[in-house]
């Protein structure tokens, strides 16, 4: 069962078991968190200095100015007090039924435990619940981001463009896409 942390307002905190795990969820996010976001993409090897930044200062905006006015939205997975993954969301403001799955990270040593299928059901939730129509998700083509790619294939989303060079030469921006469940 996937845990609805949302269903009772914001800041709730609901307890699952995931593979031996008792973890904690949470929809909100706390200053300490902004490292552990940073450490979680730099040791995942797949994101590069400049997307680190980017998170951290998505993260901190949405720390300073609140949901609404950073326009990203979080959950939180702690084991005991250490955060073991997370998601950041929001809506694309020119297309108010787009919502962006932004970043995805899962602490190296609890990858495939399930938690990064279980916080990323419980945003695409939340994106339906705020008339989300469309979620997106851009994957850089290099190699290293396979796992990635294969991650939101296996979640139901469909690769509908390819940016030809826009990292980099030859690393390409694929775009998914997904229509999520009411």
């Amino acid at each position: 069962m996937i845990p609805d942390i949302f269903s009772f307002g914001a800041r709730v905190l609901q307890k699952k078991l995931v593979t031996g795990m008792k973890l904690e969820f949470r929809n909100y996010l706390e200053s300490s968190d902004v490292d552990s976001i940073s450490y979680i993409l730099e040791t995942s090897d797949v994101f590069q200095d400049n997307e680190v930044d980017a998170a951290v200062k998505m993260a901190g905006q949405n720390i300073e100015w609140g949901e609404p006015d950073s326009g990203s939205y979080w959950v939180i997975v702690e084991d005991g007090k250490q955060v073991v993954g997370f998601v950041g969301y929001g809506p694309d403001p020119v297309s108010p039924e787009s919502f962006y799955i932004r970043f995805l990270g899962v602490r190296q040593e609890k990858v495939k435990t399930g938690i990064g299928k279980l916080i990323l059901k419980i945003a695409e939730k939340d994106i339906a619940k705020r008339g989300g129509k469309h979620i997106w998700a851009e994957i850089p083509s290099r190699s290293r981001c396979r796992v990635a790619r294969i991650f939101f294939d296996k979640r139901g989303y469909t690769a509908v463009a390819t940016l030809k060079d826009y990292y980099d030469e030859k690393d390409d921006k694929m775009i998914y896409v997904k229509h999520p469940e009411k």
